[in-house]
């Protein structure tokens, strides 16, 4: 999370309340491979989310998109350094209000920027019997595939 958001200089600092209600735009990509699937939720307050958004960004649900896509991307180059390859979805949007309901089936990191909160939480599921290999498959240099 640091890491992505340090790419738009923007720094979070670690939150401990539930601060869910304050979330104004979320959204959730998915990956998938023979050993694990696993989904990213990122969503974020007004402020936080005018932090890291490019000058001019019209659609905010693009940009709240990218960003869990990014997220999820740094994730997935991890995973390739162990061997797992597999398939990452299309960003969906999330209405905010839906994780600030649901706040209690999934366990999110917290931080804020601005005193504007940003959650992300990682939900896996893994393959019983899949092992991490020790020789990393390629990975996408940071940069490389970059939507807007």
């Amino acid at each position: 999370m640091r890491e992505l958001f340090s790419c738009y200089e923007v720094a979070l600092v670690e939150r401990q309340d539930e601060a869910l209600l304050a979330l104004v735009h979320s959204s959730a990509v998915s990956f998938s491979s023979d050993a694990l699937t696993a989904t990213v939720i990122l969503a974020m307050g007004e402020k936080a989310f005018a932090a890291c958004a490019p000058v001019g960004i019209k659609v905010a649900d693009d940009w709240i998109g990218e960003l869990a896509n990014q997220l999820l991307g740094r994730a997935v180059n991890l995973l390739c350094k162990h061997g797992v390859s597999g398939r990452m979805g299309t960003p969906i949007f999330l209405p905010a209000a839906l994780l600030a309901a649901d706040g209690e089936r999934w366990q999110p990191l917290r931080f804020e920027v601005a005193a504007s909160p940003v959650v992300a939480a990682f939900v896996w599921a893994v393959a019983k019997d899949f092992v991490p290999s020790e020789t990393p498959d390629s990975v996408m240099a940071e940069g490389d595939a970059v939507m807007f």
